[in-house]
């Protein structure tokens, strides 16, 4: 165990502080005025309190049998009835020639109680490549996005603020993937940024992506497979020169060297010093990967990464692994390999000698000498079992814990395994577990006043047959912080998603460091 640091708790306290600014800055401020020190490190609802709120998403296609075609989900939690706009940001890409920018076409929305409404943005601006810009008369409000293609389906949530760095983790240039950057600005404002990238062989600054032009009001769409090497995994990051933007990650995997899907994912607006997973799967069939980054230009990150196995007096320990991560580089932790998980080869550190088979758990990343990082994790599925569904998924971590989240679920029929941990140290956390189901709101049996021990995890493998109907939304309180995940799919069937509960509202803090 090392002995703790005074930097480190330095940045705790600065992390927490970023995250009560944000909670009580002005709910409906100008584009122009969202200052990057309010950026909060995950997607963020400010609760009923709010009057208004914004949402971006940035990464799909709009045509008829695109690679990823993009819908928002909107979705209500509340018990009023929420109006807003979508605008809807197009961009067509020639061969051999500039993009063409559309122009961007508003419609009004309406979302109804309790409930949620999906918006094809293809049906709005029918461009090869298309971002939407939600603007609502509600701070309960969350925004997601989903991706359907031949390769699979994803759905990941929107951001919540814009920024002046974005940090993708776990990409993938592989000979079976293409890697596609969306840099949307919706602001009044141009912008420019420089995307880097880090590989086996060190940091990479390609020409192509330096300085690259993005105007105001107009979505660039980066494919990075065409200018950088073959890399089964890779970390970039998309910084900006002048102006804030939104970066969306899209990755599909054509099968061609077994493995098949279609990942979505927002990057990392602000690095953390704390990640936590509550989704750890050690199935049959099933592998996982963790892909640290350390953003920093000039300051290696001293990072443990813990894997905390249920039912530990029985279970027993895994020792934590301790990483020294340089400036601008990344390490993969890999739990229970197969051929087919994209890793690097010389970056990776393999558990499977530590991590028994069939036993869940959770992962908790920390940073102890004040340098955040950023953390996705990686999930393949090669055949159907383990109760999840072929292809891929990835998902950030959580670097807060909240008091009040919600989770969007797929369309049926899906199978949606949810996973609660208490990454406290001390405090107990009494957790309730709601669903909305038809619009109606219902506690779901036996998940009402749980009780999650310190460090203690709680899993739910289908909540359908607990219902006992299908359900389109997850509500959770709780007396304490806790971090949910949701692992959802069709056991046999491509599409394989996972994502993080966002906060709405409630108490939204770092989680502790030291025990």
């Amino acid at each position: 165990m090392r002995i703790p640091r005074w930097p480190a708790l330095v940045l705790l306290f600065a992390a927490a502080v970023g995250l009560v600014l944000f909670d009580r800055r002005d709910p409906t401020p100008e584009r122009s005025e969202l200052t990057v020190e309010s950026t909060p490190p995950l997607p963020v609802a400010a609760g009923s309190g709010a009057r208004a709120s914004t949402w971006y998403c940035a990464g799909g296609t709009g045509v008829e049998g695109g690679a990823a075609d993009h819908t928002v989900v909107v979705v209500n939690p509340s018990a009023e009835i929420v109006s807003g706009t979508i605008e809807v940001f197009g961009t067509e890409i020639l061969d051999d020639a500039s993009p063409i920018y559309l122009e961007p076409i508003e419609e009004p929305i309406e979302i109804a109680p309790q409930s949620s409404i999906s918006i094809r943005l293809g049906d709005i601006s029918a461009a090869a490549h298309v971002a939407a810009l939600v603007e609502v008369a509600s701070g309960s409000v969350v925004v997601e996005h989903a991706v359907a293609g031949p390769t699979g389906t994803d759905q990941a949530p929107c951001a919540s603020s814009a920024s002046d760095g974005w940090y993708f983790p776990a990409g993938s240039t592989s000979r079976d993937a293409r890697q596609v950057i969306s840099v949307f600005n919706p602001f009044p404002d141009d912008a420019v940024v420089d995307v880097t990238f880090a590989t086996d062989d060190g940091n990479r600054a390609p020409q192509r992506f330096d300085g690259v032009p993005v105007p105001a009001g107009t979505l660039v769409p980066l494919d990075v497979t065409e200018v950088v090497a073959r890399w089964d995994q890779l970390s970039l990051a998309v910084e900006t020169r002048v102006g804030r933007v939104v970066a969306d990650r899209l990755v599909t995997y054509d099968g061609t060297t077994g493995l098949t899907g279609l990942t979505l994912a927002s990057g990392v607006p602000r690095a953390a010093p704390v990640w936590v997973f509550a989704a750890g799967i050690a199935a049959q069939g099933v592998s996982q990967s963790y892909a640290i980054y350390n953003p920093s230009p000039d300051q290696p990150a001293e990072v443990d990464l813990e894997i905390r196995l249920d039912s530990p007096e029985t279970n027993g320990a895994v020792e934590p692994f301790e990483l020294t991560i340089p400036p601008r580089r990344r390490i993969v932790v890999a739990v229970n390999r197969d051929e087919v998980h994209p890793v690097s080869g010389t970056v990776t550190v393999d558990t499977d000698t530590r991590v028994p088979p069939d036993i869940g758990h959770s992962v908790t990343v920390r940073s102890f000498n004040g340098v955040p990082v950023a953390v996705e994790q990686l999930t393949t599925s090669i055949d159907g079992t383990g109760d999840v569904a072929l292809g891929v998924a990835s998902v950030l971590g959580a670097p807060a814990t909240a008091t009040s989240m919600v989770l969007a679920l797929g369309p049926a029929p899906r199978r949606h395994s949810l996973a609660l941990v208490n990454p406290s140290f001390s405090t107990i956390a009494r957790v309730n577990v709601s669903l909305v189901v038809d619009g109606e709101i219902t506690p779901l049996d036996g998940f009402d006043d749980i009780e999650i021990g310190p460090q203690r995890r709680l899993e739910i493998p289908d909540l359908a047959a607990v219902a006992d109907a299908e359900p389109t939304l997850v509500l959770i309180e709780a007396s304490s912080g806790v971090v949910a995940q949701l692992v959802e799919g069709q056991p046999g069937a491509l599409g394989l998603r996972s994502s993080i509960g966002i906060p709405v509202g409630g108490e939204v803090e770092i989680p502790e460091l030291f025990g």
